[in-house]
Parts: C-alpha cells; structure tokens; sequence
C-alpha cells in the first residue's frame, strides 16, 4: 500500500460498494415502485456499475487507453446524473410537484424544457472535452471553449428562469445554485490549470495541484448533477401543466 496503490485499492473498494447499493436499489425500486419507468431507471443505475467496472478493469489491464479512459469518466457521470434522479424521483417532493396546477401558458415550460436540456448537453460536453485534456488528447483550448459556452448558457438560463418562474421557489433555487456552482468551477479550473503548468517538470505532481484538479472534476460533476435536476423537474412541471 504505497504510492498511487493505496488511492487504487480504495477506488475499487467504494466502487464495489456502491455496486452492492445500487443492487439493493434496484431490487427495493422493483418491489416497491408501481411505475415501471421508474422501476427501469433502477435497473439502469445498476447496469451503468456494471458496464463501469467492466471498463475500470480494461483500463487498468490495458495500461489506460484513453478512449476507454474518456469512457469509463463519461460513464461515471451518467451513473451519477441516474442516481440522483432516482432520488427526486422516488421522493415526496416529485409527488408534490405532480398535484401542483398552474395556469401559466404551456409553452413557456415548453422553453424552459429546451432551455435546461440545452445548458445538460453542453455540461455534459464540456466533461467529454476535460476528459480528452486530462488524458492528453485534446489541448486546453476546446476545453476553454466548452467552459465559456456552459457560464453563458447556464446564467443564461437562471436569468431565463428569475425572469419568468421567479415564484417557483425550487426552479429559482436550482438555477441559482447551478449558475453558483459554475463560477466556483470557473475559478476552480483556473486554478488547476495553472498549478500543473507550474508543476508540470515534477515526477508526481504536488499534493495541491491534485487536490484542485479532483476539486474542478467533483464540481463538475455537481453542475451536470444540478443542469438534470433543472431538467427534470421542468419536464414534470411542464408535463403536469399540459394535464
């Protein structure tokens, strides 16, 4: 257990767990759960562990290709973005959602549906660009692009939704906390960027160029995570209003 063994073991370790819970998840979800979407994003989650532990084990015994490499993270956020929509899903707050009425016109959930499923697609195509940086595929400069592209989009869309839905406290707060999270990745991706430029003639890089770079890829995370939030709950108000 010395050098990057100890971080490796650990990883499989709480990989292996979290395939044990999303099992039980699926199980619990299909015994409980009456609709079968539902029941089917269970079983989902459970076979995004399995196809992302098949894919850590061919990086691994591959000596890390990076286009399984790209894979296995782009994998890793899709569990993710699945699993905390299960959470919303199978919570009393999506219930609550579903017995609300509004008489706003259609058409402006309909915009807002868009709006949100375009600020996900361009969250999640910023982390296939910082996936190809990380693995030394693509230069910075994509992955720049794709950064200014997402702050535009997604304070585009928080000030799309304080303009129209500024009562829908939930909407409100979603699009805050997102537009929150994408300035700190902002600055957190700066930051990173320039301490591995600074270190970039070292063997192993310094404990806080690590610490930064896991920061940027965990807040990214956190913003994909937030931007499938917003577009959900948005496709049930905008379902819910059509009713």
């Amino acid at each position: 257990m010395i050098g990057g063994i100890r971080f490796e073991h650990t990883h499989r370790m709480i990989a292996g767990t979290v395939a044990l819970l999303t099992l039980w998840q699926a199980v619990w979800i299909w015994r409980t759960d009456q609709r079968k979407w539902v029941r089917n994003l269970g079983v989902l989650a459970f076979g995004l562990v399995l196809f992302q532990a098949i894919l850590g084990g061919l990086t691994v015994l591959l000596l890390l290709p990076w286009v399984i490499s790209v894979l296995h993270a782009c994998t890793a956020q899709t569990f993710f973005v699945v699993a905390g929509a299960l959470s919303v899903v199978t919570s009393e707050y999506w219930q609550n959602i579903h017995e609300q009425h509004t008489e706003r016109d259609t058409n402006t959930y309909g915009n807002l549906v868009q709006f949100s499923a375009l600020t996900l697609a361009s969250v999640f195509l910023q982390l296939i660009l910082g996936a190809l940086r990380r693995h030394n595929v693509a230069g910075i400069h994509p992955h720049l692009f794709g950064g200014v592209m997402v702050t535009v989009i997604s304070w585009s869309l928080f000030a799309y939704i304080n303009s129209r839905f500024s009562g829908k406290s939930d909407l409100w707060l979603g699009g805050l906390f997102l537009s929150f999270l994408v300035l700190a990745e902002v600055f957190l991706g700066a930051g990173a960027f320039a301490a591995r430029t600074q270190s970039s003639a070292e063997i192993e890089p310094p404990t806080g160029t690590v610490l930064l770079t896991v920061a940027h890829v965990a807040v990214g995370a956190l913003v994909l995570a937030s931007a499938a939030f917003l577009f959900l709950i948005s496709s049930a108000y905008h379902r819910n209003n059509r009713t």
